[in-house]
């Protein structure tokens, strides 16, 4: 069964006034392809091998397609449809072609998709606990002693320890490194710190 939780939107009007509440999907995780892959081997006489090749084919195929310029309709499923952007002008004389790029994938779902999950079992999810949260100061002693442990710290890793938001994480991070008391190491998606010896 999927699960749900009651929230309210912030309020960007009226200073002061409560925003209704509405139902938020609460997702368990996310299925990789290679679990689903798993799973349609022991409902068929596929192999694994073969519906990863197959799944890798028809990856293929959608982008060849939308590369082509056509929207792809995978009946029951929806319709991918590629989008672009280009600078805003007032003036359509103003854009040049080489100015105008992919943006994104849009997906819109089918009909016949929709009525399926219509009838959607759900229930409530658990309350989450409130989450203690932290000083600035508290927040670096605790990083310094995750790091004494650990030796290496990501940003993601600091938002749990810490309870806070990435902003908040990615602001505190630059400001430890600043005064010294952290290194940055690696880049990109490899991007972690160490404790400056």
């Amino acid at each position: 069964m999927a699960r749900y939780k009651l929230v309210r939107n912030p309020n960007l009007g009226e200073e002061g006034k409560e925003m209704p509440y509405h139902a938020r999907y609460v997702a368990y995780g996310t299925v990789g392809l290679d679990e689903m892959i798993e799973k349609m081997s022991d409902r068929t006489s596929f192999s694994s091998a073969d519906i990863k090749g197959m799944a890798q084919l028809f990856q293929d195929m959608i982008v060849e397609e939308l590369r082509f310029g056509n929207n792809v309709e995978i009946d029951g499923i929806g319709i991918f449809t590629a989008s672009l952007q280009c600078p805003p002008v007032m003036n359509k004389k103003e854009i040049r072609a080489e100015s105008i790029s992919f943006r994104t994938v849009k997906f819109r779902p089918s009909i016949k998709l929709c009525k399926r999950l219509k009838s959607l079992p759900l229930y409530k999810a658990p309350e989450e606990k409130e989450k203690q949260s932290f000083t600035r100061e508290e927040r670096r002693l605790r990083v310094l002693d995750y790091l004494t442990q650990k030796e290496r710290i990501t940003g993601s890793e600091y938002m749990r320890l810490n309870h806070c938001s990435r902003a908040c994480a990615s602001r505190d991070l630059i400001d430890f490194r600043e005064e010294g008391l952290v290194k940055r190491q690696g880049r990109g998606p490899t991007l972690y710190y160490v404790k400056m010896q």
